[in-house]
Order: C-alpha cells, then sequence, then structure tokens
C-alpha cells in the first residue's frame, strides 16, 4: 500500500522549510538556489536520501517539535532530510552559497534553524539589506542533533533580527572550507501570535467524580461543571460544582450507565461553554 504524503504544516509561525533544489526537493519544502551566488568553476551537489533520522538525546523540545514525525517522535519527519546539498562553502573548485532567492521578511526577530554538517560555523547574510537593518547571533557550533545511518549532524540556531521589511536572498556560506549535508532549514517569526489556551474538559473521574479542565483566555469567574448519569438514554442523575479557582473540580459521582460533563459560563445563564 502507498503510503500517505504527511500532513502540511499550519504552525503560523512558520515562514517556510527550505531543502534540495528546484528540480529535486521534498514535497512540502521549498529549496535552495545552488547557482545564483556560485562562483566557483564545480557546482554543489544534491543527493537523494533514503535512511531515517533518529534525535539524539536531550533536544530541546521546541526545537524538536518543529522537526519531529508525529507518528514517532524519536525521528525527524521525511521530509526533513530525503535531500541534502553538499560542497557548499570554499574549498578548491567548490566556491557555493545555497541561497534562498527573494524572500520577505516583515521586521521583527527570527530565528533559523540549519540542520546538517559538522563543527565549521555557517556565514548567513542577507546581502540585499544594509547592515543596520539586521543583527545577527552567532548560532552554537557544536549542538549535536540528529544521527542518518553512522553519521551525526548538527543543529545551528541563528537569531536573526531585521529592522526594517526585507526583501532579498538569504546565503549560506563559509570561506575557510566546506559546510557538508545541508539536508533541511526551518525560518521561524518569532514574532508570530502564539497560540492561546483553549477552555476544554480534559477529563472525569467516575471512581472519584472529579472534572477536570482546561481554562481559555476568557474563561468566566462564575463557570459551572455539570455530571450527569444516563441510562438507556434517560437522565436518572445530575451534580454539578463551581469550578472556583482550580482545574480539578469535585463534582461527586454520578449514577447511570453514560456519564456527560458539561461546562456553563454559570448557573443563573446556564450558556454552555462546551
Amino acid at each position: 500500500m502507498e503510503k500517505e504524503p504527511e500532513p502540511e504544516e499550519t504552525d503560523p509561525a512558520q515562514v517556510g522549510v527550505f531543502s534540495g533544489t528546484s528540480s529535486n526537493h521534498p514535497t512540502g519544502t521549498k529549496y535552495f538556489n545552488i547557482t545564483k551566488n556560485d562562483l566557483g568553476s564545480k557546482p554543489a551537489r544534491v543527493n537523494s536520501n533514503t535512511e531515517r533520522a533518529k534525535f539524539v538525546d536531550g533536544i530541546d523540545a521546541k526545537v524538536k517539535a518543529i522537526f519531529a514525525d508525529k507518528t514517532d517522535e524519536t525521528l525527524l519527519r521525511e521530509k526533513f532530510t530525503q535531500t541534502f546539498v553538499n560542497y557548499i562553502g570554499k574549498s578548491g573548485d567548490y566556491d557555493v552559497k545555497p541561497t534562498i532567492a527573494d524572500i520577505s521578511l516583515p521586521a521583527g526577530k527570527y530565528s533559523i534553524y540549519y540542520f546538517g554538517g559538522e563543527d565549521l560555523p555557517v556565514i548567513v547574510d542577507l546581502p540585499d539589506a544594509a547592515r543596520v537593518w539586521l543583527q545577527l547571533t552567532p548560532q552554537s557550533l557544536h549542538t549535536l542533533f540528529a544521527t542518518i545511518g553512522t553519521k551525526t549532524h548538527n543543529m545551528k540556531e541563528i537569531s536573526l533580527t531585521v529592522n526594517q521589511d526585507y526583501t532579498g536572498d538569504i546565503t549560506f556560506y563559509n570561506e575557510n572550507g566546506w559546510l557538508p549535508d545541508l539536508y533541511s532549514l526551518v525560518i521561524m517569526n518569532d514574532n508570530a501570535p502564539q497560540p492561546q489556551p483553549v477552555t476544554e474538559i480534559t477529563g472525569y473521574s467516575k471512581d472519584t467524580g472529579v472534572v477536570s479542565i482546561s481554562r481559555g483566555e476568557d474563561f468566566p469567574e462564575n463557570a459551572v461543571v455539570v455530571a450527569a448519569g444516563y441510562t438507556n438514554d434517560v437522565l436518572t442523575d445530575v451534580k454539578y460544582a463551581a469550578v472556583g479557582s482550580s482545574n480539578e473540580i469535585e463534582v461527586g459521582t454520578v449514577a447511570g450507565d453514560t456519564v456527560k460533563v458539561y461546562l456553563w459560563d454559570s448557573l443563573e445563564n446556564m450558556n454552555p461553554l462546551l
């Protein structure tokens, strides 16, 4: 049976995932232009990969969440490792700057996650920006991130501040040697609105009669939880309790084959929140 494609990212903070080139990049990714700023006599190479990448221990949870396969969180999603660009940087006949061409970044702060390669630093440049427009924070050079086969690759995290709206290129380079195996790169907008907490009922214990909830941003102060017991679809028992300041509310056990739990804005209005 053919494997279903992975769902596309919906995180509003994600500016883009970049991997491979225009003729060879995974579904759901954008790509690098490897010829626009190529100054050497030999071009960069683009290779395909079928081996899965496994996280090393101790990865930061926030970064891991960007890359993890939702069906097996010990592995990276396949689109992050299906292709890689090689012979990046300057060495011998190679002088290659993989480029994200003609990208638009509103003024603000961004995080760039560069997956692949070893300890040599990557030099990030926005060649179409005046120096006063941007600020780059050097990345950690020794963040081991994931293993593919027998080789463990680094994650280089770069903080970028753009003081004015920017449209142009972003290049990646090192003039002192090769940057091997650029598998993928993710740009995150650190200014994007963060998801707000959602009001929901997260659990109910038939043994203890305790209802568990989480609170949204505008949770009403007089909210009430209601537990209703049903037998053969007939209401047989009801209990309720004010929520108060706790997210664990002891309503009590109710009689019935089936228990349904409701959340109201107040006992007076009885407008359902859920």
